[in-house]
């Protein structure tokens, strides 16, 4: 059976962050939020009774903004994975877990790009539900990404300097909604 995944993260590790060296940064109203999604898809290699060998791809978008007066920053990253492993089905539930090569693309303000590769894994939990040839997935899956990349920067806007910083490391959780297509 083949798996199409969209996940809505819950929590976010790595990535961007930006900060402003003005003394009086409390009281300029700083505002920071993330937002992202990811989308999934495997396929077994192997298929025995409760367990499948099964190949993972994937790719995950996370965005974080900064506002403060007089200073706004937006940096993107992009994660894509592919990855082979184990998964185990319990009834309707099941575990899966996941070893590969993930890329990292951050995008500081589209000004600029660091592209780093390195060791990855994820691992799910989730149920199976429905009968026949397509069945409905719901799951809480959690990926890491492993690397020792880490890039910086200044950016000066008006008379403000803002500075950011983008590591490659990371850790996500989310929120996963399916599709399973096949026997």
């Amino acid at each position: 059976m083949i798996h199409l995944f969209l996940g809505v993260p819950l929590v976010t590790a790595g990535g961007f962050s930006a900060y402003s060296y003005d003394p009086n940064y409390n009281e300029r109203g700083e505002t920071m939020y993330q937002l992202g999604g990811a989308a999934f898809v495997d396929g077994p290699a192997l298929r025995l009774s409760e367990f499948d060998l099964r190949v993972f791809g994937g790719v995950n978008h996370e965005t974080m903004r900064y506002e403060a007066p007089g200073l706004d920053f937006d940096g993107t990253t992009w994660t894509g994975e592919l990855e082979i492993g184990p998964r185990w089905r319990f009834g309707v539930g099941f575990v899966e877990f996941g070893l590969g090569a993930h890329a990292r693309l951050g995008l500081p303000d589209l000004a600029d790009a660091a592209l780093v590769m390195g060791l990855g894994s994820h691992s799910m939990l989730g149920v199976e539900l429905g009968e026949g040839k397509l069945h409905t997935l719901l799951g809480l899956r959690f990926g890491w990404t492993f690397s020792s990349s880490y890039a910086s920067g200044n950016i000066l806007q008006g008379d403000d300097t803002l500075s950011w910083d983008w590591s490659a490391p990371s850790g996500r959780a989310l929120a996963c909604v399916g599709l399973g297509f096949g026997g």
